[in-house]
């Protein structure tokens, strides 16, 4: 049985549910808590979907749910379909960041074409007692390994100003891996000007909803810094 589901309180913000009806925000809300596994990957059938999440609901027919299947599956950036043997199944693309499940269960679903992560090298680990990188080792470490390493090289950085901050480390962790690094300096930077008292946050809050911060930082990123994250719930 899949363990309990976490909606953290941005979801109600994030702005592509804005673009959705509150019965295809209850559709989304049900598929995380009640019909993904352990990876964030559920059977996409209409007709699944609308027993295990509207099973009350007799005013709702299986081409409505398939509507709004359709729906979020146009605005929300972060659910995607995919078929597996003419099969269909949806999986939620950050669903590791947001879910943090010690003990997963083996999933029986197929996995999502293409996700596969590009390097096996982890980041450094960082505990809450621990929170500076030992200089030169890591960043030589990832330079070897190419384009790949120059982008781990700058996750470290972003993740070490998240921490300098007084973010969390597993928190500042998922924000370094999934946010372009000029968009963590840049709120980063910010958050310091703003004297805020909680920092953490509204830096966590302004990255998750996408937002560019207000000046990008000259460092070869600018054009990341108005990209925005790939991130939806």
């Amino acid at each position: 049985m899949p363990k309990p589901r976490v909606i953290d309180g941005s979801f109600w913000n994030d702005l592509d549910m804005a673009e959705l009806t509150r019965d295809e925000r209850l559709l989304v809300a049900g598929m995380i808590t009640k019909c993904a596994d352990d990876y964030g990957r559920l059977v996409a059938h209409p007709k699944h979907l609308r027993r295990e999440v509207f099973g009350y609901d007799e005013d709702l027919s299986v081409e409505d749910v398939e509507n709004m299947r359709a729906h979020i599956l146009e605005r929300c950036r972060n659910i995607v379909l995919y078929t597996h043997n003419g099969q269909e199944y949806i999986y939620f693309r950050n669903w590791q960041k947001w879910q943090k499940i010690r003990y997963k269960i083996d999933s029986t679903l197929p996995v999502p074409p293409g996700e596969v992560l590009e390097s096996n090298m982890p980041l450094p680990k960082v505990s809450a007692n621990s929170r500076k990188f030992p200089q030169g080792s890591v960043e030589q470490g990832c330079l070897e390994q190419g384009s790949v390493g120059q982008s781990r090289v700058a996750a470290a950085g972003s993740l070490q100003t998240l921490l300098d901050i007084g973010m969390d480390p597993e928190t500042a962790q998922a924000l370094a891996d999934e946010h372009p690094e000029a968009n963590v300096l840049g709120w980063c930077a910010e958050s310091r000007k703003r004297k805020l008292e909680n920092p953490p946050g509204w830096v966590r809050s302004m990255l998750v909803r996408g937002h560019a911060p207000p000046a990008a930082y000259d460092n070869g990123l600018a054009d990341q810094a108005h990209a925005g994250p790939a991130d939806a719930r």
